[in-house]
Order: C-alpha cells, then sequence, then structure tokens
C-alpha cells in the first residue's frame, strides 16, 4: 500500500503549500454555510411577504361578500387565488369564527370546495372553550 498521502511533507514551502490548501477549503466551506443561511432568511422573508400580500388582495376583494354573507361572490376570488402554484387551500372566516367558504386544491390539481363545515365550527368553539378556561 502506498502511504505518500499519509506522511507529512519534509521541505517547508510545501507545508506552507498544503496548509493554505487546507486554509482555503476550510474558507470555502464556511462562506458557504453564511450565504447559504442568508439565502434562506432572505427566501423566508420574502416568501411570508408574498403570502401577506395574498391574503390582503384576498381579503380586499371579498370583504363585502364575507359582510353579506354571500358564498357565490366569494367563489371566483378564491378560485382564482387556488391557481397560484404555492397556495393549497384557502379558508374565509366571519368575526365570530364560523367557517363561511373552505376551498383545497387536491394533489392531482381539481379543487375541492365545502361551504359552512359543521365540524370545523364545532372544533373552533371547542378551541374557544378550551382557551377561555385556561
Amino acid at each position: 500500500m502506498n502511504k505518500t498521502f499519509l506522511v507529512l511533507p519534509k521541505s517547508f514551502s510545501a507545508k506552507i503549500f498544503l496548509f493554505l490548501i487546507v486554509t482555503m477549503v476550510c474558507m470555502g466551506s464556511l462562506f458557504n454555510i453564511v450565504l447559504i443561511s442568508i439565502q434562506k432568511r432572505a427566501y423566508k422573508a420574502s416568501y411570508d411577504a408574498h403570502g401577506a400580500t395574498l391574503i390582503r388582495l384576498l381579503a380586499h376583494s371579498i370583504r363585502l361578500a364575507v359582510f353579506i354573507g354571500n358564498e357565490d361572490e366569494m367563489h371566483a376570488p378564491v378560485s382564482g387565488l387556488l391557481q397560484q402554484d404555492d397556495v393549497f387551500e384557502v379558508v374565509i372566516w366571519n368575526k365570530e369564527g364560523e367557517v363561511l367558504l373552505q376551498k383545497t386544491k387536491d394533489p392531482t390539481g381539481r379543487l375541492r370546495s365545502t361551504g359552512k363545515s359543521r365540524e370545523m365550527s364545532m372544533a373552533l368553539s371547542n378551541m374557544t372553550r378550551v382557551a377561555i378556561r385556561a
């Protein structure tokens, strides 16, 4: 077996050269880790801002329909929002916490729509009771 890579070089210039190579590899790895973490934070901030923008646009476009309680007026803006690639579900609640409209995008790409969900309103009322007791 060849042991040339296990033995440190004996000349001073070879030792400096090896030290510089190891230092550059370590610095490159460190810079990559730092840059990846910076990019991850920037992506998360951008994604959160995009989500908040979509929520504000939906809230503005269905304000009157929620006030009146007209589900038919809510379907068009919700369907338009669900055509975005990064939106998988839209749920609209009123002030009392009742679900007015819930639409979910199936994995196949088709839309599934449910109106006022009794299970959802029961779960919200149970959550409210638990929060009041606590």
